[in-house]
């Protein structure tokens, strides 16, 4: 099977919507494998998917990279491994190319066994399965971390909210703008629109987490971020409403964990007047969102560099913002925080 033919199969079929639990995702974990299909990976070999199982490996030898690309991260993997020779899940900085620099104690190696990991710390992840042997995933689910340590624990992203002030963010002036902007624990609620509050420092690649409530029915926000400073939302956008046409595989208006009029999310997995988990990377020119855990967009920007996300490829730092949409919003936000990714 070829590239071409797994992706496109990867991405179009409508997979199983399996979330991680709720307290995992605001937790912080994400799947990198969907029990699905191969979206978000790039698979140069054979790989298929059956009953909730990625399998790698076929006549000739097989790597597959995950597309999302994270600096310091814990994860946890079920693999089985089968063949003649040693099958590898590497865990190396570059990402480039598999080679010894592997910076994880004790090489995640499986041969003709099953080997769990759960939690361990890495920080970029390609697999290789040499010719006539197969590497078989069936979870793997990772927890980005700020700065790098030594062993599993607490996140260690860095809080956006104090919990009792609006310190360290921005309320974008002027009459028009009609938002209301209050302190909740560990958050921010946004009520009214239209409106705009920005993080007062400015972020080029990054990890951001946080929980998402809408308390309304279909109602519209999103997270702003590499916005033009001193402006207003001029930048890439997570877009936020949970709202479909018939089923969740039919989102309006992009529909949440998209990014906004660039790429529609997969399906939609939150509702509304629940919370849920939101996660967005952005990495060069690589952006990838998951909610509650599983993944709803991962997207290149092949468009000519711009100095404005709206007309091209933005590479620059900018404001992250939360977005008061119309009258109707009335959004809470909470556990808002971030890491910064090497460039």
């Amino acid at each position: 099977m070829t590239l071409a033919l797994l992706l496109l199969l990867g991405i179009s079929a409508n997979p199983e919507i399996k979330p991680l639990p709720k307290a995992e995702a605001s937790d912080g974990w994400v799947k990198l494998f969907d029990g699905s299909t191969t979206y978000g990976w790039t698979i140069d070999g054979d790989a298929t998917v059956e009953n909730g199982v990625l399998i790698l490996g076929g006549d000739k030898p097989t790597k597959a990279t995950v597309n999302p690309r994270l600096d310091n991260f814990e994860y946890r993997v079920e693999v089985t491994f089968t063949g003649t020779e040693f099958g590898r899940i590497g865990l190396h900085r570059d990402g480039n190319a598999v080679t010894n620099d592997y910076v994880w104690a004790g090489e995640l190696v499986a041969k003709n066994g099953t080997v769990w990991e759960r939690p361990a710390i890495a920080r970029t992840l390609i697999a290789t399965v040499p010719a006539g042997s197969r590497l078989r995933i069936r979870q793997l689910d990772v927890r980005p971390m700020g700065e790098w340590k030594a062993t599993p624990g607490n996140s260690t992203l860095q809080p956006l909210c104090n919990g009792k002030d609006l310190s360290g963010w921005s309320i974008f002036p002027g009459e028009k703008y009609k938002s209301k902007f209050e302190a909740i624990p560990s958050g921010i609620n946004i009520k009214d629109g239209p409106g705009d509050i920005q993080t007062e420092k400015q972020y080029q690649d990054f990890v951001f987490q946080g929980d998402v409530r809408t308390n309304g029915k279909h109602l519209n926000s999103g997270v702003f971020f590499r916005c033009l400073p001193n402006q207003y939302q001029q930048g890439y956008e997570c877009q936020i409403r949970n709202q479909f046409d018939g089923n969740p595989f039919k989102p309006v208006d992009f529909g949440t964990g998209a990014i906004y009029r660039r790429v529609a999310a997969r399906a939609i997995v939150a509702k509304d007047n629940e919370w849920f988990s939101l996660t967005i990377l952005a990495r060069s020119n690589r952006f990838a969102t998951w909610v509650d855990g599983w993944m709803t967009a991962d997207w290149a920007d092949e468009r000519k560099p711009a100095e404005n996300a709206r007309n091209g490829y933005r590479a620059g730092a900018g404001h992250i913002s939360l977005q008061g949409h119309d009258p109707t919003t009335d959004v809470d936000f909470k556990s808002l925080r971030v890491t910064e990714l090497a460039k």
